[in-house]
């Protein structure tokens, strides 16, 4: 059964029911909660309508197809256009439960929000890079920590959609056997998904999260529906700014202890603590928490990105992580100058290596055979790409693993001739180096200290400025075109 939605945020209100089943709740949501616990198999497509374009007007058409074809064991979520036309109906009564929820809800949304910002946020919350997108999450219950993911595009969907259905419909008998619990039900979803057509079409990807997924998709919902001003539907407005001080505070003080850890390791500047990336992944998104309250700002909140990095020479996803690692530092210097900058000083770092990553760490990988662009920010089966222990081909079919900032900052400084560099097109490797270990520097700090200042912000956004000023940036661009091919930017 199909749900289209308008925006992400009614998963809130379906994921909140889901987890607290003893909460009291509306007469709408605990009808449809009880009709959504006859589904075996629950599928969220998750997709950005503007950088997915061709892939959102396939799922928009064939929506009501895929309702109706996917029988009564599927519940799939997904955005479409104009979905107030989609007059679908269930097999069963009890979808009209689920629907009319939906509907409810969706109509007392007075204010759009960013849908291209919301697929960006859900993903990292799930742990999911943004560069995975489109993709589909599969699990058995929301109530469970772990899922599967897989990615999917407007040529496969329709293969991948038919495997889920065959793959509910088992799921159907296994839901219903009492001597199973819900991790075992789960286990039994996963070896269906690793033995379907799917594995044909993409990689299948472990998905595994400290909370429920219910309480992940409600946790990035409620910042998106707080910063849904204007909403009237108060009970879930409500709601939904509880959860978000709840969620920023529990999110900071496990960062804040990771970084304890860290402190107590000695290690060298160029080596990655097993920790950074947990600490990463966690600053990241805590930023997107924080930007997502500033949502409905007026212009004169936001901060000119364009200003310190042109944006047409970055790719989609650099330009958010610099949207929101700026703006997150324009919300806290609105509150307190002695807060901590390091959630906004990691995002503009993760900008700086994913445009790193994504053109001059791809030069040396064309130098070790690496087929481009076959294999542009893909893994390579069977190849090797090894320069000074730093290997550039990590990762597994599904997901390719690029090196961190200090290992490729080490390649740049120590391995990297001139005549490489001219080769490359950057015209002054002694001023990207400089600047890179700047940046380099400060991100080690915010993984370190407890606090970041805004002094060190400061740092990274002129080590940027620097860099755009003098057209490094446009120079990365370049050798991103070589190795993207077709690709576009």
């Amino acid at each position: 059964m199909g749900f289209p939605l308008t925006s992400y945020t009614v998963l809130k209100y379906i994921a909140d029911g889901e987890e607290d089943r003893n909460r009291k709740n509306s007469t709408e949501m605990e009808l449809a909660l009880e009709s959504l616990q006859e589904y075996s198999v629950f599928a969220f497509i998750i997709h950005d309508p503007t950088i997915h374009a061709n892939f959102h007007r396939l799922l928009s058409k064939q929506f009501e197809d895929f309702h109706y074809s996917s029988g009564a064991n599927l519940a799939f979520f997904g955005l479409v256009d104009s979905p107030y036309k989609l007059e679908l109906e269930g097999v069963r009564p009890f979808y009209q439960d689920v629907r009319e929820m939906v509907q409810l809800y969706e109509k007392q949304q007075n204010n759009k929000v960013d849908l291209s910002y919301s697929a960006f946020a859900l993903a990292n919350n799930l742990g999911i890079s943004p560069e995975m997108l489109p993709a589909i999450v599969v699990t058995h219950d929301t109530r469970l920590k772990s899922f599967k993911y897989f990615q999917t595009d407007e040529n496969v969907l329709d293969k991948q959609f038919n495997s889920l259905i065959g793959i509910s419909n088992r799921m159907n008998a296994i839901r219903r056997n009492e001597s199973l619990n819900l991790v075992e039900k789960q286990e039994k979803l996963f070896e269906l998904l690793e033995a379907a057509e799917i594995k044909y079409t993409s990689h299948m990807m472990d998905g595994k999260i400290s909370e429920t997924l219910a309480r992940s998709l409600s946790d990035i919902m409620s910042f998106l529906i707080n910063s849904n001003t204007t909403s009237v539907y108060s009970p879930v407005k409500s709601m939904a700014k509880k959860q978000l001080n709840q969620a920023i505070t529990k999110l900071s003080a496990v960062i804040n202890h990771l970084k304890k850890e860290v402190n107590k390791s000695n290690i060298d500047e160029d080596e990655v603590h097993h920790l950074y990336p947990f600490i990463e992944e966690l600053s990241i998104k805590l930023a997107t928490f924080l930007r997502m309250i500033q949502l409905n700002k007026t212009e004169m909140d936001s901060m000119e990105h364009s200003t310190l990095v042109k944006t047409e020479w970055l790719d989609t996803f650099s330009q958010r992580y610099l949207q929101t690692g700026l703006d997150v530092a324009l919300y806290l210097q609105s509150r307190n100058t002695s807060l901590d900058y390091s959630a906004s000083v990691i995002c503009l770092s993760k900008m700086f290596e994913k445009e790193i990553n994504n053109s001059i760490v791809h030069w040396l990988r064309s130098q070790h055979q690496i087929e481009l662009p076959d294999y542009y920010n893909k893994y390579q089966p069977g190849k090797t790409a090894l320069i000074s222990d730093v290997n550039l081909n990590k990762g597994n079919p599904g997901k390719w693993l690029p090196p961190e900032l200090g290992r490729s900052k080490y390649i740049a400084e120590k391995v990297l001739n001139q005549e490489d560099w001219g080769e490359m097109g950057i015209e002054n490797p002694k001023l990207l180096i400089n600047n890179w270990v700047t940046i380099h520097r400060i991100r080690n700090k915010a993984a370190h200290s407890e606090n970041v200042f805004f002094s060190d912000f400061t740092n990274v956004k002129k080590a940027l400025y620097t860099l755009s000023s003098n057209k490094i940036f446009e120079q990365l661009y370049s050798l991103k075109v070589i190795y993207q091919g077709e690709k576009t930017i």
